[in-house]
């Protein structure tokens, strides 16, 4: 199949490249003009264990390639995915600017029916104005292409990204348009062979399930960390309580599915208050815009529920030091293994760096 991916950050490169691996040709859209160089050269712009490997190999066979021109790539293709940043702007809510000039382009420079795949995490209802964006721009050709809308929202975890893509828990589709299922059932079906694990839905369904995805994640995080404090009271160990909890069959869906108990026992310090805020941040966002104050309090308070503890900051890492490693780094920054970010934590600036510095 000919795919073009529009984006060549984190999520829009490893499904690039995972396409590619399965055979498909797939085109590359990038306007830096740099990353794009470095890609074709084989050179990695992000770090992602067992990536490069791959970005080489299908460089080499020809099935990807990279290129600042969206004019050379969206002809001719049967799907094309947007797979563009959406930051978090000011009020909270997701910019999508570089979604509806992504989405712009292809208006201007489709000439077939295609299927148009937006995997970026976007507001409930992106799905529609891509399809506006589109369509004025065929409007403004004269053109009566035809083309539908696709939700097919990424659940990817850093470190574990190619692993996930290639054999996903879930593949969801927000489609409304029997004829683009059937191309995705189809891109799809070489990661997921039953069948069983793509679920069909509306595309508002789809865009909300990412939403309530990241929600669940930022929850768990802080629920296990209330516990961990807990557990520090009473004697206990997190570990072993977590395990515990997460041997029944009822709990473990919620306790493990995501892996956010591996999570926090990495990143036991830091983890909380920048991933909870980021995952949730959106959430709370469509809450308030639809005048829903009360759920929006209630939720957002989820963020804010002990992202990590003081104590437990400085008892891990004396026993880490005892050990003669330590795991964290500077100015409170901790770097997660199998991933390049690293998430700032005040906590950790005055408690563990205080620890290491001073005893």
């Amino acid at each position: 199949m000919r795919l073009t991916v529009i984006g060549s950050g984190y999520v829009g490169l490893v499904a690039a490249t995972c396409f590619a691996e399965t055979g498909n040709q797939v085109s590359v859209v990038d306007i830096d003009a740099g990353r794009v160089e470095r890609l074709t050269a084989g050179e990695l712009t992000i770090y992602e264990p067992g990536l490069g490997e791959l970005l080489r190999s299908n460089l080499a066979s020809g099935r990807l390639r990279f290129t600042t021109e969206a004019a050379v790539a969206v002809p001719g293709a049967e799907a094309v995915f947007l797979c563009v940043g959406t930051p978090m702007g000011v009020d909270g809510a997701a910019d999508l600017s570089a979604v509806e000039a992504a989405a712009r382009s292809i208006g201007r420079h489709l000439d077939a029916w295609t299927v148009v795949v937006g995997k970026s995490t976007v507001p409930v209802g992106t799905a529609a104005r891509v399809r506006g964006w589109v369509q004025a721009e065929l409007d403004r050709r004269g053109a009566a292409t035809g083309f539908a809308v696709v939700s097919n929202p990424e659940f990817l975890k850093e470190g574990a990204a190619v692993e996930d893509f290639l054999r996903p828990d879930r593949v969801v589709l927000g489609v409304d348009d029997p004829r683009a299922e059937q191309i995705l059932r189809d891109l799809y079906a070489a990661f997921v062979r039953n069948g069983q694990r793509i679920y069909v839905m509306d595309p508002r369904s789809a865009e909300m399930t990412k939403y309530a995805a990241n929600g669940l994640l930022a929850t768990k995080i802080s629920y296990i960390n209330e516990i961990a404090a807990i557990c520090e009271r009473v004697g206990a160990d997190v570990a072993q309580v977590r395990q515990g909890v997460g041997a029944d069959i009822a709990c473990r869906p919620a306790a493990d599915a995501v892996g956010c108990h591996e999570l926090l026992a990495r990143q036991r310090c830091a983890s909380g208050a920048t991933i909870a805020k980021a995952q949730i941040g959106f959430v709370v966002a469509v809450a308030l815009r639809h005048e829903l104050g009360l759920e929006a309090v209630a939720v957002e308070q989820i963020a804010h529920r002990r992202p990590c503890s003081r104590r437990a900051g400085k008892r891990d890492c004396g026993q880490r030091r005892q050990r003669g490693r330590v795991h964290a780094g500077v100015g409170g920054r901790s770097r997660v293994e199998g991933r390049n970010k690293r998430n700032a934590s005040p906590r950790q600036r005055r408690s563990i760096a205080a620890r290491i510095l001073y005893g």
